[in-house]
């Protein structure tokens, strides 16, 4: 595309989105790039209030890609008026990348709504005394060590897990080993999001750092504004370093807008990632290596990991989530876990309600 300078738009009646589509550059040559401002385009649509619960997913996705359409169409109106060079519609990846966000963003705000009701009833029945407390925390794109899920738990589990790959690189010591000098990791792709679960004493604490004044763990979320989903992308930050698994760490979710054969897998490595690196923590507390959680057992390993399809699901896909967590198979002495406890189609909003009361109950 055309490099066309940046516009100011200081005192323009046009919308937020619009001028982000019209300035948006390509950061390698400056020049104009069709890019879909994920949130500005949401919150067009659903800044005011969230979609039905009964809205089909695939609607949802729909009137967004047509708001984008709209929201083009908008600015190469307004860049001819100025007599400049239209922008090209966004590519069907552009529109992928897209989907994956907003469906996220709309899962998790259903997800909190429905945790919300638990935690009103909690303490309800807890006549206000001390109770349960249950927070959705949406997980970042796991770009760097400072990005991984790992982050969440407790200081002293997180330096231990950090120090270990280091540990095992230095058992490698002659040059004749064909992995000499190679260094071993413990990196995968985040999860989308994990349930937390704290004593409501503990999470008054955390949620007044937050500063958040819009929605609380016991109240709902209104919308998807911008706003709103700065928030919800902040709360990772904001609850590191406060996870000690055997107490706090109810369960992740993996959520995909479909499913072809090659990408079920993914499921199945994230799971078992997640899984191993418990029962790593597991292991080592319990062989006295390091007490970084005593109380977390095996059994812990059940219920902490479920597969979200966004679309129908097929018996080949169920039986591919029905592997075995691969350090599940190295003792005949472990019982069997798997590395999926569950894969849950979910195509519309009001099966979430259900959903997050299977991952509490399992």
């Amino acid at each position: 595309m055309a490099h066309i300078p940046k516009i100011n738009f200081t005192g323009s009646a046009l919308s937020t989105t619009i001028q982000t589509i019209i300035n948006t550059r390509d950061q390698k040559n400056n020049n104009v790039t069709s890019g879909i401002p994920t949130t500005e385009t949401l919150a067009d649509v659903y800044g005011t209030g969230l979609p039905s619960s009964t809205m089909e997913i695939s609607d949802f996705v729909h009137s967004l890609h047509q708001q984008a359409l709209q929201n083009f169409n908008d600015a190469n109106v307004y860049l001819a008026s100025i007599g400049s060079s239209d922008i090209s519609l966004p590519s069907g990846s552009a529109f992928n990348n897209c989907n994956g966000k907003w469906t996220e963003y709309a899962y998790a705000a259903f997800a909190w709504n429905s945790l919300a009701k638990i935690n009103t009833t909690n303490k309800t029945t807890a006549q206000n005394g001390t109770h349960s407390v249950y927070v959705y925390i949406k997980l970042p794109n796991r770009n760097s060590e400072n990005n991984d899920w790992t982050q969440l738990l407790l200081p002293n589990i997180t330096q231990a897990l950090s120090n270990y790959p280091q540990t095992q690189s230095a058992k490698i010591v002659s040059p004749a080993n064909s992995n000499y000098g190679r260094r071993f990791e413990l990196i995968s792709s985040n999860p989308d999001a994990v349930i937390l679960k704290y004593d409501s004493s503990t999470i008054r604490t955390l949620w007044q750092n937050t500063g958040i004044t819009n929605f609380d763990p016991y109240s709902d979320i209104p919308n998807l504004s911008t706003d709103i989903t700065c928030h919800l992308d902040s709360l990772f930050n904001y609850f590191r370093n406060t996870v000690l698994p055997s107490s706090n760490l109810q369960c992740f979710l993996s959520i995909k807008n479909s499913i072809r054969p090659d990408r079920r897998y993914q499921w199945v490595h994230e799971g078992d990632h997640v899984k191993t690196i418990l029962q790593w923590i597991q292991v080592y507390s319990a062989m006295g290596m390091a007490p970084l959680d005593t109380a977390l057992t095996y059994n812990d390993l059940n219920g902490k990991f479920f597969a979200i399809s966004l679309s129908n699901v097929s018996n080949a896909d169920t039986e591919a989530l029905n592997t075995g967590l691969v350090g599940s198979i190295v003792s005949p002495m472990l019982g069997p876990v798997w590395a999926v406890d569950k894969l849950i189609s979910c195509t519309n909003f009001s099966q979430i309600d259900s959903q997050m009361q299977l991952m509490l109950n399992f």
